[in-house]
């Protein structure tokens, strides 16, 4: 572990590139804002619930190759940093089509900078949770994950206030660009402040390098070490609990999307709606991170049961709003986000903090890995099935099931282990 000194050096250069790189992620996620977006563009219907999934798949598939990689010393911020700037050009391959593309050639840019935007944050987002692992002590984590989003959502806050009050939009359509193109920049920034954090090398890493032979006989030694790594995994009774903790909160995880759907039904004509959905989402944000970090000094588990809570209460909402027709207002619908929100930022945080604790240094890349792809691949799958759902039917028909599976989430995390065993793995 670093000295104090480069703790508090890099407890701050991570909350800073965090709080950037956060603010750009909320004004563009591919849970809200990038299904929105796609469909207020007039782009064919049936093609937006694939966003999310191929953002899952490209993220899964990047960290499935990269792990093996991340055991070098030194490495983990420049990967950070090559996966925002990677991010951010997915991004303006999204702004630059939407001024000039025919509806139906936005699915092709759509659906390419989703596979563009997965690989670059599967990329950042393995590199980040391995990073804190080793820089920073468990109390600055639990400090930083959650302080840092509710910065973001602070000042998301205001560039959404500032975008629909403080300037002139000739339509609905020029005000969320205007978003976009903030985001961008942002990401941007979030790569300079990254590479300010001081990584230093490691004896657990330099014993974890493979030796200079041929490259191909590396790889090869890699690839096997990996595999033996996941097999092992499954062995192992906290983890095989924690994937199924995984499978069932993908009712919050994965759930944002048709929440923004169920509102496009209603809203997605309307001038300045987005914004009002970022802001629920942001407040939802502030809130959790009020919350959370409170219960995470208790217990993990219990952050993952209480949101789960929360986002029960977020589906009675929306389908509130969908029996009865006075309850269809924008407002109402902004506070489904901020309670989706607030429960997904409790799951989110709670996870990480779950599986870095329970993990050492030279396993944690793996264990990390091996948990995305499994729920990743699972997840996708649910997600179509429940896109198939809502085209058959009607989107509120998702929303009920999702409610059910938050039910059973709360009741198996209160299984969830509360302390790392005394025998590593």
């Amino acid at each position: 572990m670093a000295n104090e000194r480069d703790e508090i050096w890099n407890f701050r250069a991570i909350l800073g590139q965090g709080t950037v790189f956060d603010i750009s992620y909320q004004l563009t996620s591919p849970k809200l804002v990038l299904p929105f977006l796609y469909m207020a563009l007039g782009a064919p219907v049936m093609f937006a619930g694939l966003i999310l999934p191929i953002v899952e798949i490209a993220n899964l598939v990047s960290q499935m190759v990269a792990a093996p990689f991340l055991v070098g010393p030194m490495l983990r911020k420049w990967y950070m940093s090559l996966g925002i700037v990677v991010t951010a050009s997915g991004l303006t391959i999204i702004a630059i089509a939407a001024y000039s593309a025919q509806p139906e050639w936005l699915v092709f840019f759509f659906l390419f900078a989703a596979a563009i935007i997965g690989i670059s944050q599967g990329v950042s987002t393995l590199a980040f949770q391995d990073l804190i692992g080793r820089v920073l002590p468990q109390h600055r984590r639990s400090n930083l994950l959650f302080t840092q989003a509710a910065l973001a959502a602070v000042f998301t806050i205001l560039i959404a206030v500032g975008s629909q009050h403080y300037n002139e939009h000739p339509d609905s359509i020029s005000e969320h660009l205007e978003l976009l193109w903030a985001a961008i920049a942002l990401s941007f920034f979030a790569a300079i402040i990254t590479s300010l954090i001081r990584e230093t090398p490691q004896a657990a890493d330099a014993a974890a390098r493979p030796r200079k032979q041929g490259s191909a006989d590396a790889r090869g030694h890699l690839l096997k070490g990996y595999m033996m790594q996941l097999t092992a995994a499954l062995r192992i009774e906290w983890f095989r609990r924690f994937l199924i903790a995984r499978t069932l909160f993908l009712s919050i995880e994965m759930a944002m999307p048709f929440y923004a759907l169920h509102a496009a039904v209603y809203h997605g004509i309307h001038k300045g709606s987005l914004g009002t959905f970022v802001i629920g989402s942001s407040l939802g944000i502030i809130a959790g991170g009020m919350v959370w970090k409170r219960v995470a000094r208790i217990s993990t588990p219990a952050v993952m049961a209480s949101a789960s809570v929360v986002a029960c209460a977020a589906g009675g909402l929306s389908i509130a709003a969908y029996l009865v027709p006075d309850l269809r207002l924008v407002w109402l619908h902004g506070c489904v986000f901020l309670l989706v929100a607030m429960a997904n930022e409790g799951t989110r945080n709670a996870r990480k903090l779950y599986i870095v604790a329970f993990t050492t240094n030279a396993d944690r890349p793996y264990y990390i890995a091996l948990s995305n792809v499994f729920v990743g691949v699972l997840g996708t799958v649910v997600s179509f099935g429940f896109g198939v759902l809502a085209h058959l039917q009607h989107v509120v028909w998702p929303i009920w099931l999702i409610v059910g599976i938050n039910l059973v989430a709360c009741v198996y995390a209160r299984r969830l282990s509360e302390h790392r065993p005394t025998v590593p793995a």
